[in-house]
Protein backbone atom coordinates (compact mmCIF):
# COMPACT_ATOMS: atom_id res chain seq x y z
CA UNK A 1 0.00 0.00 0.00
CA UNK A 2 1.69 3.56 -0.38
CA UNK A 3 1.22 3.95 3.58
CA UNK A 4 3.60 0.95 3.73
CA UNK A 5 5.76 2.45 1.11
CA UNK A 6 5.70 5.78 2.78
CA UNK A 7 6.86 3.99 6.10
CA UNK A 8 10.28 2.49 4.04
CA UNK A 9 10.51 5.86 2.54
CA UNK A 10 10.52 7.38 6.04
CA UNK A 11 12.90 5.31 7.46
CA UNK A 12 16.03 6.23 4.74
CA UNK A 13 15.07 9.67 3.84
CA UNK A 14 14.03 11.04 7.19
CA UNK A 15 12.35 14.44 6.64
CA UNK A 16 12.80 14.58 3.07
CA UNK A 17 11.00 11.06 1.96
CA UNK A 18 7.32 13.26 0.71
CA UNK A 19 9.49 15.41 -1.76
CA UNK A 20 10.60 11.85 -3.14
CA UNK A 21 7.50 9.79 -2.76
CA UNK A 22 5.69 10.61 -5.81
CA UNK A 23 8.31 10.85 -8.29
CA UNK A 24 9.89 7.15 -7.50
CA UNK A 25 5.97 5.65 -7.81
CA UNK A 26 5.95 7.44 -11.18
CA UNK A 27 9.00 6.01 -12.15
CA UNK A 28 9.19 2.85 -11.17
CA UNK A 29 6.07 2.56 -12.61
CA UNK A 30 6.94 3.72 -16.19
CA UNK A 31 9.98 1.11 -16.42
CA UNK A 32 7.00 -1.58 -14.92
CA UNK A 33 8.98 -2.52 -12.16
CA UNK A 34 6.17 -1.67 -10.05
CA UNK A 35 2.54 -0.72 -11.02
CA UNK A 36 1.08 2.56 -9.53
CA UNK A 37 -1.97 4.68 -10.78
CA UNK A 38 -3.03 7.65 -9.06
CA UNK A 39 -5.47 8.80 -11.33
CA UNK A 40 -8.48 8.18 -8.45
CA UNK A 41 -8.23 8.37 -4.88
CA UNK A 42 -8.94 4.77 -4.34
CA UNK A 43 -6.03 3.56 -6.52
CA UNK A 44 -3.79 6.02 -5.41
CA UNK A 45 -3.30 3.97 -2.18
CA UNK A 46 -2.44 1.06 -4.13
CA UNK A 47 1.16 -0.06 -4.64
CA UNK A 48 1.13 -3.57 -7.20
CA UNK A 49 5.15 -4.81 -6.15
CA UNK A 50 4.78 -7.67 -8.89
CA UNK A 51 2.87 -6.65 -11.99
CA UNK A 52 2.94 -9.81 -13.34
CA UNK A 53 0.96 -10.85 -10.24
CA UNK A 54 -1.87 -8.48 -11.41
CA UNK A 55 -1.84 -9.43 -14.63
CA UNK A 56 -2.39 -13.18 -14.01
CA UNK A 57 -4.75 -12.51 -11.04
CA UNK A 58 -6.82 -10.41 -13.64
CA UNK A 59 -6.69 -12.79 -17.00
CA UNK A 60 -8.34 -15.36 -14.86
CA UNK A 61 -11.44 -13.39 -15.08
CA UNK A 62 -10.95 -11.30 -18.09
CA UNK A 63 -10.22 -13.91 -21.16
CA UNK A 64 -11.22 -16.00 -23.87
CA UNK A 65 -13.56 -18.68 -22.15
CA UNK A 66 -13.80 -20.48 -25.60
CA UNK A 67 -9.43 -20.98 -25.58
CA UNK A 68 -9.55 -21.26 -21.85
CA UNK A 69 -12.06 -22.80 -20.47
CA UNK A 70 -13.40 -23.12 -17.28
CA UNK A 71 -14.82 -26.51 -15.42
CA UNK A 72 -18.97 -25.99 -15.41
CA UNK A 73 -19.41 -28.65 -13.30
CA UNK A 74 -17.32 -26.95 -10.39
CA UNK A 75 -19.00 -24.09 -11.50
CA UNK A 76 -22.63 -25.62 -10.85
CA UNK A 77 -21.26 -27.19 -7.94
CA UNK A 78 -20.25 -23.44 -6.54
CA UNK A 79 -23.88 -22.35 -7.16
CA UNK A 80 -22.28 -20.17 -9.63
CA UNK A 81 -23.39 -21.12 -13.14
CA UNK A 82 -25.74 -18.31 -14.12
CA UNK A 83 -23.35 -15.76 -12.58
CA UNK A 84 -20.68 -17.08 -14.32
CA UNK A 85 -22.50 -17.00 -17.78
CA UNK A 86 -22.73 -12.82 -16.74
CA UNK A 87 -19.11 -12.55 -16.74
CA UNK A 88 -18.92 -14.51 -19.82
CA UNK A 89 -21.86 -13.32 -21.84
CA UNK A 90 -22.11 -9.67 -20.38
CA UNK A 91 -18.54 -8.87 -18.82
CA UNK A 92 -20.06 -7.95 -15.45
CA UNK A 93 -18.27 -9.97 -12.39
CA UNK A 94 -20.39 -10.76 -9.16
CA UNK A 95 -18.20 -10.93 -5.81
CA UNK A 96 -18.80 -14.15 -5.96
CA UNK A 97 -17.48 -15.39 -8.89
CA UNK A 98 -14.95 -13.23 -8.45
CA UNK A 99 -13.82 -14.99 -5.09
CA UNK A 100 -14.45 -18.37 -6.95
CA UNK A 101 -11.78 -17.37 -9.67
CA UNK A 102 -9.50 -16.10 -7.20
CA UNK A 103 -9.58 -18.49 -4.36
CA UNK A 104 -5.76 -19.65 -5.03
CA UNK A 105 -4.37 -16.51 -5.17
Amino acid sequence: TLSEVKQILRQFYAENYRNEVFPMLHFLNELGVISYNDTSHALEKIVVVNPQWLIDTLTLAIRDYKIHEISISEVKNAGLKSELGRLVLDGIASQDVLDYLWMNE
